[in-house]
């Protein structure tokens, strides 16, 4: 918290890990929810806006043994999550993320089948992704009855989607269809319960026919083609579409030699500044990340901190 203060930030994002504050079924820990309490306490008294993350893919055990969000009767154990979230506290805070990335959480983990539980298949995907839309729904009624000032979003993966080939028909359908499922399908279902548009950007892609096709240079450690640019027509995009306060949850290079991270945020300050000049409502824009963090597929050494 005071390299937090030492970099002139105000804001915050953490999350809180299920399984600490409800280690087994019938089982709430607490200690933790009040380590958590106090957690939230220290910023404010430092000044710093907390922006609670409530699911970042992380599952308790018993939940996942249970088939996670694979079933839709497991929405109840969602369902008395959020509860004891908003009770204990929905008070302390004013902004919530409920999910981040379900895009890349059912594309990764049920689709491509890269992450646990390392399924391939539509079937499981799209009950998966179905859920998770009723469980961001299930978790604004909560938390807005228990508090209806509190500012409620999800994290979205969007990337900023473009035809290889601007005046082909078939790089044009792709990159429409590519937008529609990947950027705004989620979205259009929680239009209605969300107060803020939510969003990650890393990804400029480019689409020719039905593969992705991006310059060679410059990548990032991960080998991620890197346009920070790219945040502006996203920006004017999601303003177009929802007309809400959007707020960029995260944004940052894995870089551990320092080499473009100054020039990527110079490139997005930029950006957003475009954006906000032509009417974007942009309220709010969080760095991924404060510290170097485990990379959910690669463990420790993708360095994305600023620290």
């Amino acid at each position: 918290f005071k390299l937090i203060k030492e970099l002139n930030l105000n804001s915050f994002r953490f999350g809180i890990e299920w399984s600490r504050v409800q280690p087994e079924p019938d089982v709430w820990d607490d200690d933790e929810i009040e380590y958590y309490k106090n957690y939230i306490r220290e910023l404010k008294k430092l000044k710093i806006e907390p922006m609670l993350n409530v699911w970042h893919w992380t599952l308790p055990v018993w939940f996942a043994e249970l088939g996670g969000f694979e079933k839709r009767e497991n929405l109840k154990y969602w369902e008395e999550f959020i509860r004891k979230i908003a009770n204990e506290f929905a008070p302390l805070l004013t902004n919530i993320i409920t999910l981040n990335e379900p895009n890349v959480y059912v594309s990764h983990s049920y689709l491509l089948g890269w992450w646990p539980p390392n399924h391939k298949g539509w079937i499981k995907s799209s009950l998966v992704i179905y859920n998770l839309v009723l469980a961001h729904k299930i978790a604004y009624k909560i938390l807005k009855n228990k508090k209806k000032t509190l500012n409620i979003g999800i994290a979205q993966q969007l990337a900023n989607i473009q035809a290889k080939r601007p005046h082909n028909l078939l790089d044009q359908i792709m990159t429409k269809w590519m937008r529609f499922f990947w950027n705004w399908w989620f979205y259009n279902r929680i239009k209605n319960y969300q107060d803020f548009v939510g969003f990650n950007y890393y990804f400029t892609d480019y689409y020719r026919v039905a593969k992705r096709n991006n310059p060679e240079v410059p990548t990032n450690d991960l080998g991620w083609y890197m346009e920070p640019e790219g945040l502006y027509p996203l920006l004017l995009r999601v303003w177009a579409r929802y007309r809400k306060p959007i707020i960029v949850t995260e944004n940052g290079v894995a870089d551990m030699h320092d080499q473009y991270r100054q020039w990527w945020i110079e490139e997005t300050i930029v950006a957003m500044e475009r954006a906000l000049s032509e009417g974007v409502q942009l309220t709010g824009y969080f760095h991924w990340s404060l510290l170097d963090n485990f990379e959910w597929a690669y463990g420790w050494w993708p360095k994305f901190g600023l620290i």
